[in-house]
């Protein structure tokens, strides 16, 4: 596979997703959507989607969207992930990379309206049957179910397309990170529509979306960690200068580098069509999910006691970085199928 190289369009393309991210998404925006069943400003997520064309970044051009690479929409999800913004840009991007993989009418028409802003959510629970045509069942950890106007019901081997204005329920639920809205959907005999693809491309597309969410979380989780170690002073000098200090921030820098490695080729071989993406794509999800945990424990280590305060916001990373541990199947899981892809036994 040819090796990855940042062009000027990809740079010009994160200089905008930073600057927008850093206005909608600041500490203050992210802490005041905190308590709403939405979790999100809905004038931000139009300016994203009308302004900048987030919402259809990787929808195909005939369809009304932008058309732009998988490299593109990590680079985008990395600065989301940095300011824990808690728009559903996630959630967008992994429904178009499902459907993408689902060509047809059906597939084409949700992707048309996930270009002008509509919520698409997701769902991998296997709590759901069907019934001619009709699905019944009750899913949980919907990341933005409660606002979606489509869900997507991801099984094995089959896809379904479901309106959630037609016989659904849904219910908030609680989460350990805050910043991700979740909801309980509720199916009562609700119609679905087919969608058949290569499911087991689509998964993989969704490993690398949200590895590259991940790594936007755990460069900030680090960015705050080295901050505070250069002002924080004890006996006279930075804490930074310290050599316990100096060593742990400069292995957490190494962990996070080799995390934007492996995100940034899958990225890249998921353009090009490469069959490394099916290897690379868990490696990605697995690793950066740890790092991120790493970063944001590492974090409060360095902030000490304060980083504890509901004040301080460490300690949202780490929330995001436990939550993200679990979100859409833990680290083991995927090193499993990674196992089993390269031809290993099952990990004990």
């Amino acid at each position: 596979m040819a090796a990855f190289d940042v062009t000027d369009e990809q740079r010009a393309l994160h200089a905008a997703a930073q600057g927008f991210f850093s206005e909608v998404s600041s500490e203050a925006a992210v802490r005041a959507q905190l308590g709403e069943p939405a979790g999100f400003d809905r004038g931000a997520w139009q300016r994203a989607v009308h302004e900048l064309g987030l919402a259809g970044l990787a929808v195909p051009v005939d369809l009304n969207g932008s058309g732009a690479s998988w490299t593109d929409a990590a680079i985008v999800l990395e600065e989301a992930g940095r300011f824990l913004y808690g728009g559903p840009l996630l959630s967008s991007l992994m429904a178009t990379a499902v459907l993408r993989e689902c060509p047809g009418p059906r597939s084409d028409a949700l992707l048309a309206r996930l270009a002008d802003g509509a919520v698409v959510a997701l769902s991998w629970d296997g709590g759901c049957s069907v019934d001619d045509g009709l699905l019944s069942g009750t899913t949980r950890y919907v990341v933005d179910g409660s606002s979606a106007e489509v869900l997507l019901v991801l099984g094995a081997d089959d896809m379904y397309a479901v309106d959630l204005d037609t016989a659904a329920t849904r219910e908030p639920q609680l989460a350990f990170d805050r910043t991700r809205k979740l909801a309980v959907v509720t199916l009562e005999q609700s119609p679905a529509v087919v969608l058949d693809g290569d499911l087991r491309r689509a998964h993989d597309l969704l490993d690398v979306l949200q590895a590259a969410e991940l790594l936007g979380s755990a460069q900030q989780a680090l960015d705050l960690a080295v901050a505070y170690a250069k002002e924080r002073v004890q006996f006279g000098r930075a804490i930074g200068s310290f050599q316990a200090i100096k060593h742990l921030l400069a292995d957490l820098l190494l962990e996070v580098e080799s995390a934007r490695s492996a995100v940034y080729y899958a990225a890249a071989a998921a353009d090009e069509g490469s069959d490394e993406l099916e290897r690379v794509a868990p490696l990605a999800r697995a690793y950066t999910a740890d790092v991120l945990l790493q970063a944001a424990s590492d974090g409060m280590q360095v902030h000490g006691g304060i980083s504890f305060t509901w004040e301080h916001p460490a300690h949202l990373y780490f929330r995001r970085a436990k939550a993200g541990q679990q979100l859409f199947g833990d680290p083991r899981s995927h090193r499993e199928l990674l196992a089993q892809r390269l031809g290993l036994r099952e990990i004990a």
